[in-house]
């Protein structure tokens, strides 16, 4: 039946699986933002809208870059740009696996899409 064709398919399956890991990541704030902290420590809130807290940016030392970690976004992002030609053509039976092992062990979700390929990467 056409049905059962399309669950084969593994663009279909890819999509059902990419669902299922948005749901588990649905409410977890680190796989959807990022706290970067402020330019200036010493910087505080402005007296008023109308007012600039200052008047230039505050310059940065290359030496020492801003520090963050954005890893939780950037496996959000591959995972919604996935494709069902990634990973070798096995990014469904690798979404599906991750997803079989979270629910054989009930440990908390923290399967990350690894990093692909360029096209992957460029992507996400």
């Amino acid at each position: 039946t056409a049905t059962a064709a399309a669950e084969e398919d593994p663009a279909w399956r890819l999509k059902k699986a990419k669902l299922r890991h948005l749901v588990r990541i649905a409410n977890d704030r680190s796989k959807w933002t990022v706290k970067v902290p402020p330019r200036d420590p010493n910087s505080g809130p402005g007296q008023g809208s109308d007012v600039p807290v200052a008047d230039e940016p505050p310059k940065f030392d290359p030496a020492d870059p801003p520090r963050f970690d954005a890893s939780g976004v950037i496996g959000t992002c591959r995972l919604m740009t996935l494709t069902h030609r990634d990973m070798d053509g096995k990014a469904a039976e690798v979404l599906e696996e991750a997803l079989r092992a979270a629910d054989a062990d009930w440990t908390p979700y923290a399967y990350a899409v690894p990093r692909g390929d360029e096209g992957l990467e460029a992507r996400a």
